[in-house]
């Protein structure tokens, strides 16, 4: 529900427990803050988008032709397009204002 000072609220119709779960809900887009790239180590070359598994160096580059999001396997990338991966989210990876390389 909207409120009169412009926010939204949830109001209960019944009381409720202390730690009792009201809503659970996915977040639309799910990409991680703080990169998981280590210019120290030097096996790591980044984490996979959908999973967010460590990426090897040495591994098959399956990335996104459009913002460049890595992903560990096709199979990662095919769930990510279907799920997260969508276009609104690679036009938002696009114009983020760091480079490449210290986003993935």
């Amino acid at each position: 529900m909207e409120t009169t000072a412009g926010g939204r609220a949830m109001v209960a119709l019944c009381p409720l427990k202390g730690g009792e779960i009201v809503l659970r809900d996915s977040p639309i887009l799910l990409y991680s803050a703080i990169p998981f790239h280590s210019d120290n180590h030097p096996d790591s070359h980044g984490y996979c988008s959908n999973c967010f598994t460590t990426i090897a160096q040495q591994s098959q580059d399956v990335s996104c032709s459009t913002c460049g999001c890595r992903f560990c396997t096709l199979d990662c990338q095919s769930t990510a397009s279907a799920t997260s991966h969508t276009p609104w989210a690679c036009q938002a990876l696009t114009a983020s204002s760091l480079p490449s390389s210290k986003r993935f």
